[in-house]
């Protein structure tokens, strides 16, 4: 758990690069080979501030993994309220997934952290009570897709989505290369569209 929340904006931003030379060294060294000495070389600061934030190790990456949740989350609600979403349907899946698989593609760190997730109950629980929301998110942006459709049914059919694009976008992020990680993006879209296609023509023809 973190010490304290700074109020003062010199203590926010060294916080915060404290958090960003976190998550590049656990993208690149991994959770285990990191240090707390590391992590303050890095930030160009002393172990001792890391400490006035952060207990230990877990505790950074604990904080980092809300942090990014919160991240993820306005990815979310902005496209779930976003114009374009109402092009089409399968705009709006090519939007929803290509913005997420862009969120982690572009910033290892996030990697690092979505896929060592096991390394705290905090960070799991995180992840769930994330995925809920996202969920959420999920439905209202199918609701204009699936008219008719009770609240209740567009939530199951958002956590089937939600769950598989999260456990094939792990795949996309292990992949040796950008490109090899895009064609695997591409066939979940694929697949996430031969789901609801036929869940879009039953609803317009209800």
């Amino acid at each position: 758990m973190q010490r304290r929340s700074p109020v003062q904006a010199r203590s926010r931003e060294r916080m915060e690069r404290i958090l960003d030379e976190a998550a590049t060294l656990f993208a690149g060294a991994g959770f285990d080979a990191t240090t707390i000495e590391a992590i303050a070389a890095a930030a160009q600061t002393s172990v001792g501030s890391v400490y006035q934030f952060f207990p230990n190790k877990q505790a950074v990456f604990d904080a980092l993994a809300t942090r990014y949740a919160a991240q993820v989350e306005a990815l979310f609600a902005a496209l779930a309220t976003s114009p374009a979403r109402a092009a089409s349907w399968s705009t709006a899946i090519d939007l929803a997934i290509g913005a997420f698989a862009t969120f982690h593609r572009g910033d290892p760190g996030f990697r690092a952290v979505w896929l060592g997730g096991h390394t705290s109950q905090r960070v799991r629980d995180e992840g769930v009570a994330l995925g809920r929301r996202i969920t959420d998110h999920t439905a209202r942006l199918m609701k204009p897709f699936l008219p008719g459709v009770p609240l209740a049914r567009r939530r199951v059919v958002a956590t089937v989505v939600v769950e598989t694009v999260n456990a094939l976008l792990m795949v996309a992020a292990q992949q040796p290369t950008a490109s090899g990680g895009d064609r695997v993006v591409d066939e979940i879209t694929a697949i996430v569209k031969r789901y609801l296609a036929p869940l879009v023509r039953e609803a317009r023809r209800a």
